[in-house]
């Protein structure tokens, strides 16, 4: 243990106006950043370049839907072995370890496709710049349109609309998926159907759950 009078020494010095904590120094750089230098395309070279991704884009999708079709027909021959006891979607959800939670997307109804419609019109009709000021009574204004419309001026109403939305539909189903943001977005739709399903559970039991998700 130190000594009282090394103590007071030690203080007097800490004490001393003229004493230098510490010296600042100026930090650089290791290495000289440059920057880069990009080359400028030209437009016939742009429209190259996009005709290859085009067609990298369309042989992937093809590639890939010929892998998926191999991996059925394995499904299929493995539910064939084993009896019969599971369909082939079964055992091809089993090979790609696909959850069983997830969802068939939802049918788009001749209502969807009158709001999509609606929607459309009304945000055509407002400003860009008050856009953030849309009446939130816009659905119910459709909804009383709607309403008083009979079943053959509601589907002249919507046209092409709802083949549209069908479209637009079954095109994600197709697209090539960005891994990183699916494996988020798988992640963050399971807990959710998770969370669905403790909270369905503890009203059906009156049991509260201790692993239920924050």
């Amino acid at each position: 243990m130190p000594s009282s009078s090394n103590i007071e020494k030690l203080l007097k010095k800490i004490a001393k106006p003229s004493r230098k904590v510490g010296v600042k120094r100026t930090l650089y750089p290791w290495t000289t950043r440059r920057r880069r230098q990009h080359q400028k395309l030209s437009k016939q070279e742009r429209k190259d370049l996009q005709a290859r991704r085009d067609g990298n884009r369309a042989a992937l999708k093809a590639a890939l839907h010929a892998a998926r079709s191999e991996i059925y027909e394995r499904a299929t021959e493995m539910a064939a072995q084993f009896g019969h006891k599971h369909t082939p979607g079964y055992y091809y959800r089993l090979i790609m370890q696909q959850s069983k939670l997830k969802e068939e997307p939802r049918k788009i109804s001749l209502w969807n496709a009158f709001v999509s419609k609606e929607v459309e019109r009304h945000n055509a009709e407002v400003a860009s710049g008050d856009r953030d000021n849309v009446s939130k009574g816009v659905i119910k204004e459709i909804a009383r349109k709607w309403k008083s419309l009979s079943p053959e001026e509601r589907e002249a109403e919507v046209g092409d609309r709802l083949e549209e939305l069908q479209g637009r539909q079954s095109e994600r189903k197709l697209v090539v998926h960005n891994e990183a943001l699916a494996a988020f977005n798988d992640t963050r739709a399971t807990l959710a159907l998770i969370q669905r399903e403790l909270e369905y559970l503890k009203g059906r039991t009156d049991t509260v759950m201790s692993s239920e998700l924050a």
